[in-house]
């Protein structure tokens, strides 16, 4: 930890979590009092091509001034570690707002974040950029109700080198397309399929794919088999038509870009609603004496519903429901010796085969399931992935508050440069 540490004119204030590449903290300016969020390449011995990646990062971000994007201020060195100094957002992730909805975020609040996060995209793809790492952990939503896409670390534009590590982290797997699970080239269309798992994920706070294994997940995703969300909103079917379009398995069945998707969403914005203002006060005032006037109908639905209760339960005993994931609570009692410290679940899985998985030297299981532990938050981890015939590959992270993606990793056949 560097708290209290001194970069430059600024001064470290707290850790804000650890990604991929590099720790974060809150940090203030010593002369002009402004606050700012300085990342730091990783103090870990960096992979192939670590540093390059960072100093990428720092120069897409440099150019991009946009509402909804974190702005970067400059790009320092610290110990001979660069840094990139950039705009503080407060507030929470909008991780943390969709786990607080209960159910998914009301469907007018999810469409005003969503349209945000797109606009932002859409500015991106624009530029000939692209994200490749748009998730919800990666969103956050300022006290003063701004939305600000951050992380930049596996950004991708025309002036970007090969800078893909085949044995490296190849991101969030709950948020990959088709073709990226393949291994294929991957552009827009990539980005828009990400931002269609993030809207499923904000309407119904659950993950369109989700899966107990890597390889039914790869399975799901390649043929974008998800379960059809069910809202509760006047405008469900129109969302529930662009997320069905974003999450096409064919990249050319999506739309083009973000800002094709962007241009939709806005339509839906001028439908008119569900019920006029009039309507809705004449159901409020004389709702009463409209569901008294029908309750032989009224009987007959709660006969209907009572029958189909029962029967889907009768159907989902625990013999027969064998695909519905478990489902991991992220937070568990604190283990001895850590009296009150919060507990995260870390889920690492490896798309093209099982590896066995070592922590200082003990094995700790495979990744043939997906591999789960839980850990202290604010912990280092650093973990070995080991397969027969493959490159040995390392993987280090910080534990977050905000709760750990589903992280997935690609071994490098041994002799393969």
């Amino acid at each position: 930890m560097l708290a209290n540490a001194a970069i430059g004119e600024y001064r470290l204030l707290e850790s804000l979590g650890a990604g991929g590449m590099g720790e974060v903290y809150r940090a203030i300016h010593s002369r002009i009092g402004r606050v700012v969020a300085v990342k730091i390449l990783s103090g870990a011995e960096p992979g192939p091509g670590l540093a390059e990646r960072f100093i990428n990062e720092a120069r897409i971000q440099a150019g991009l001034h946009h509402p909804h994007i974190a702005e970067l201020y400059d790009f320092v060195e610290f110990d001979g570690r660069p840094c990139i100094i950039m705009e503080y957002v407060d507030g929470i992730t909008l991780h943390d707002r969709i786990q607080r909805a209960r159910g998914g975020m009301p469907a007018s609040e999810a469409l005003t974040v969503f349209r945000a996060v797109v606009e932002a995209i859409a500015y991106l793809h624009g530029r000939g950029i692209l994200h490749r790492d748009i998730k919800s952990s990666n969103i956050k939503l300022s006290s003063s109700g701004q939305v600000k896409l951050l992380d930049f670390g596996i950004a991708k534009d025309p002036g970007s080198k090969r800078l893909t590590m085949v044995g490296g982290c190849v991101g969030t797997m709950d948020y990959l397309a088709p073709e990226q699970i393949r291994g294929k080239s991957a552009d827009a269309r990539a980005d828009v399929w990400s931002l269609g798992v993030l809207f499923y994920e904000m309407l119904t706070a659950n993950m369109p794919f989700a899966a107990d294994s890597v390889g039914v997940l790869c399975e799901r995703i390649s043929r974008a088999e998800y379960r059809t969300p069910t809202l509760a909103s006047p405008l469900s079917a129109d969302l529930q038509r662009i997320i069905g379009r974003c999450l096409r398995s064919d990249a050319a069945e999506r739309y083009h870009d973000a800002r094709e998707l962007l241009d939709d969403l806005g339509q839906i914005g001028q439908s008119p609603p569900a019920l006029t203002p009039a309507a809705e006060r004449g159901f409020r005032s004389g709702g009463w004496s409209t569901w008294r006037g029908n309750w032989p109908l009224i009987g007959a639905g709660f006969l209907l519903a009572g029958v189909l209760f029962v029967g889907f339960f009768w159907k989902m005993r625990p013999e027969t429901a064998v695909d519905a994931p478990p489902r991991s609570s992220l937070e568990h009692a604190a283990p001895a010796g850590l009296p009150g410290a919060a507990l995260r679940v870390v889920r690492i899985g490896t798309i093209d085969g099982p590896a066995d998985i070592y922590e200082e030297g003990k094995l700790l299981g495979t990744t043939a399931r997906v591999f789960e532990k839980p850990y202290p938050v604010g912990a280092h981890v650093a973990l070995m992935l080991k397969r027969e015939g493959h490159e040995d590959e390392r993987v280090e992270f910080e534990v977050r508050q905000s709760g750990n993606e589903f992280l997935a990793w690609q071994l490098r056949p041994k002799g393969r440069q």
